[in-house]
């Protein structure tokens, strides 16, 4: 799909080569899911399981429509306040550190549900195996969006040009809300694992009135205004996301923030380096492919040897799944 939308884009199709990769890549996606899976629809419905999963899921539904609304909100606001270019660049920075945690964030997720369906009514196990995804999700994550911070300006103009480089501040503010995506992911799967998918709607009402009163409140602001509005909500959310997670599992926010200190300390140090390195390499006129090539490797290498020193858990468990691999 994403060959034809460059294809049909070289063709002169416009901003219609998005709409055809979309709807392609939809389809594709479709029949190789059924392929591999054998499953396909058959003419057949049964009333009762009907309901059961209808009482169940529909609140997922109603929450997820809501979610799409209010991701959506910001560009509308941003246009509708300001201009068509902040809008423009408001999207370039938040859609670029959602990709990779979209994808971490998915596949993490769709491990760990059945993992935690399996145990749900073992609330120590499901405790210890919750806090090894915690950690895990924070070990991948925290390292990879701090480089990408430090070395945002070469990043932007490398991939998206000079015209893009008004971005950059926006792009380091919306990295903590990032970063703090799949960790909401994870609490609330707990929800859906205890069955409380009741509660998941409630919280997901009440996390967006928080959102619809930091718009209001941050308008006046301006832009950055809206942007570390949207930090608060985010860091709103994740209390409010923990606190029924330690309620139902005994593993409080303050607990769960602790087991990712170390982490995130370690993340910051080897960022710390980084981000010295990059300054000389500035001065010393390096390109920005040098500059990203070797802050990348530096900081990774600094994040891996920090991380053995200090025998950080969730990185002995990446490595021995690697090499068993």
């Amino acid at each position: 799909s994403g060959s034809l939308g460059i294809f049909l884009a070289y063709k002169g199709f416009g901003v219609w080569s998005l709409v055809y990769r979309n709807v392609f890549g939809a389809v594709v996606s479709v029949l190789l899911t059924w392929y591999f899976t054998r499953w396909f629809p058959v003419l057949r419905f049964n009333i009762k399981k009907f309901v059961y999963h209808f009482r169940f899921g529909y609140k997922l539904a109603l929450s997820a429509v809501i979610d799409s609304f209010f991701n959506n909100i910001y560009p509308i606001i941003i246009g509708k306040y300001f201009s068509a270019s902040e809008v423009g660049l408001f999207q370039r920075a938040k859609a670029l550190p959602m990709r990779p945690v979209n994808i971490i964030s998915s596949v993490i997720g769709r491990v760990s549900y059945p993992l935690f369906a399996e145990i749900q009514d073992e609330n120590e196990r499901l405790k210890n195996a919750y806090s090894k995804i915690l950690k895990l999700n924070a070990y991948i994550l925290s390292i990879m969006l701090i480089i990408a911070g430090i070395l945002a300006e070469p990043l932007f103009r490398f991939l998206f040009t000079e015209k893009w480089l008004p971005a950059v501040p926006y792009f380091r503010i919306l990295l903590l809300p990032a970063f703090l995506y799949p960790l909401h992911a994870v609490n609330l799967n707990m929800l859906m694992v205890k069955g409380r998918s009741d509660l998941f709607l409630k919280l997901e009402i009440i996390k967006k009135i928080n959102i619809t009163l930091s718009l209001l409140l941050a308008i006046p602001f301006g832009i950055y205004g809206l942007l570390w509005g949207n930090v608060l909500t985010s860091i709103i959310a994740f209390w409010i996301n923990t606190y029924y997670t330690g309620k139902f599992i005994g593993y409080k926010p303050w607990e769960q923030i602790k087991d990712i200190l170390p982490i995130i300390f370690i993340a910051l140090l080897s960022g710390l380096i980084v981000y010295f390195i990059d300054k000389y390499e500035v001065q010393a006129r390096l390109n920005d492919l040098i500059r990203l090539l070797t802050g990348t490797l530096t900081g990774l290498i600094l994040f891996v040897s920090l991380a053995e020193i200090f025998k950080v858990e969730s990185y002995k468990e990446l490595k021995t799944l690697i090499l068993k691999r």
